[in-house]
């Protein structure tokens, strides 16, 4: 299954002590942030009670554990990562399962087990299971990220412990999975892929901004790609040889066809209906006149099919930019049904305030509205540790787990929360270095995945906290409290330390 040679000097040697120190320095700040988060001091701890019944006691001990855990994975041989990649899958895929079936609830969220009052979350683990599944498959230097049939097998790794994730409630960590998308591209995934992708990313921004007014939104999704179809018809057609193009009665033909797209929003009937509910009204329009919209299109792509293939059959743009127009129709639509009918009303409020930060000051968007008062209540250098206000009024629920950066931000000011990005950055650039360092393929997909696992972490808990993303109920690399985050960041991160160690060595997966 795999390959080696040995190196003479020790193992050790090569201990990226880097990595490690950033470690080590994200932990120490992280644990200071968690303890001036749950500072009160009208109360009074014991040892005892302070490692025991306070957040920042029970870290202390969280990051013990995981520092022996870390110690453990440098004794490892190394070739077992390789190995036993596909048997930590499957065995963290059970896991998943057997939460569904016997986790515990907690915040509408089924994805805890519970032991004797020290709860565990699987899908933490989910999450270094994969990635190690992903650098199993992609480490066989056969198999590429190019070819279609590979990215079906890559996506059905990630689709997984998505799928299951998201039955268990737990949106935001099943999103996780859709980073290793950074891997992917790494190892040769078409970068057309990559931009229908973020401009997905894009339309589904545009659509929760426009939520409600999604006709409208539709419109111009609908007169853009009709344009689109105008200026490549045009061009196309004068950048041909004369005997080359097409007869004029045919192009004006084609060109009477684009602009019957591009005026559709305007013909469709417009639909009546008897409430006083106005969302209700846009709501019901809205799904009336998407049906009519896609049949209308499905007639329209077609006549266009039969000239691009019979009559101009040099013309073949339509094709491409039909779909695009047809997907962004789709998404639209799907979106509107996600959200309407398939997100829990708590989810959709949380879309709500994201869209419009004024509502729901009080119930929704009270962690988000103060979470943002108290990070720009710091200013430049902060109040001082132990004097943030919000902090110690619990202004924001939460805020020693999801919401541990505006703590930095309120006591530590820009100074603070700047230094905590920088400090991330450079982990990252480090990660990235050690990837590209690496002999084996297996090593280095691996590591990407961490990387990867790491950034969308970072990019989402942050702009949680400062009303960029929606509150989903995602930790803080190193930084939030819980033992079953901690524990994972670490597995995760000391796999990859310890592949690095051996970086000379060839793993090669048949």
């Amino acid at each position: 299954m795999y390959g080696s040679s040995s190196s003479s000097r020790s193992p050790f040697s090569q201990l990226d002590w880097m990595t490690i120190l950033l470690f080590f320095g994200l932990l120490t700040w992280g644990w200071i942030s968690i303890y001036a988060a749950i500072y009160d001091a009208e109360k009074t701890y014991t040892v005892t009670q302070f490692l025991f019944k306070t957040n920042a006691g029970k870290q202390i001990m969280w990051i013990g554990l995981a520092t022996m855990l870390a110690l453990v994975l440098m004794l490892l041989d190394v070739r077992l990562f390789a190995t036993f990649s596909p048997f930590f899958y499957i065995a963290t895929m059970a896991l998943l399962v057997g939460v569904l079936l016997f986790g515990r609830e907690v915040a509408g969220s089924k994805s805890w087990f519970d032991f004797g009052g020290i709860r565990f979350q699987p899908a933490e683990l989910a999450k270094v299971g994969t990635a190690l599944m992903i650098a199993f498959f992609l480490g066989n230097k056969r198999v590429s990220a190019e070819k279609w049939k590979y990215i079906g097998v890559l996506m059905v790794i990630i689709g997984i412990p998505a799928v299951l994730t998201i039955l268990q409630g737990d949106t935001g960590s099943a999103m996780v999975f859709a980073s290793f998308f950074i891997v992917f591209y790494r190892e040769g995934l078409p970068s057309f892929i990559m931009v229908a992708g973020l401009s997905a990313i894009l339309l589904l921004v545009a659509t929760l901004v426009m939520l409600s007014d999604l006709w409208g939104l539709m419109q111009r999704i609908i007169v853009i790609g009709g344009m689109v179809l105008l200026v490549i018809q045009f061009i196309d057609f004068f950048r041909r040889r004369a005997e080359d193009r097409p007869k004029w009665f045919v192009f004006m033909i084609e060109i009477g066809l684009n602009v019957i797209l591009l005026t559709i929003p305007w013909w469709l009937p417009i639909q009546e209906y008897q409430s006083e509910d106005i969302a209700l009204i846009k709501s019901e329009s809205f799904k009336q006149n998407l049906m009519w919209l896609s049949g209308v299109f499905a007639v329209w792509l077609f006549i266009k099919g039969i000239f691009s293939l019979t009559i101009d059959k040099k013309y073949k743009p339509i094709w491409l930019v039909g779909f695009i127009v047809m997907a962004a129709v789709a998404i639209v639509g799907g979106l509107d049904f996600f959200v309407k009918d398939v997100l829990k009303e708590y989810q959709r409020k949380r879309l709500e305030v994201l869209v419009d930060p004024t509502q729901g000051k009080q119930d929704f968007g009270w962690q988000v509205y103060n979470s943002k008062s108290a990070i720009s209540s710091g200013g430049l250098t902060g109040k001082g540790f132990l004097e943030g206000t919000h902090t110690k009024l619990n202004y924001v629920p939460d805020q020693s787990t999801d919401f541990i950066y505006c703590t930095i931000g309120e006591e530590q000011g820009w100074v603070g929360s700047f230094g905590v990005l920088v400090l991330f950055v450079l982990l990252f650039f480090r990660l990235i270095h050690v990837a590209e360092r690496q002999k084996s393929k297996f090593s280095r997909v691996y590591a990407y995945g961490v990387v990867s696992i790491l950034f969308y972490h970072f990019v989402v808990n942050i702009g949680m906290t400062i009303g960029l993303f929606p509150v989903i109920g995602i930790p803080l690399p190193f930084f939030s409290y819980g033992g079953s985050s901690l524990w994972g960041f670490t597995l995760l991160l000391f796999i990859l330390v310890k592949l690095d160690m051996h970086r000379k060595i060839e793993v090669k997966i048949d």
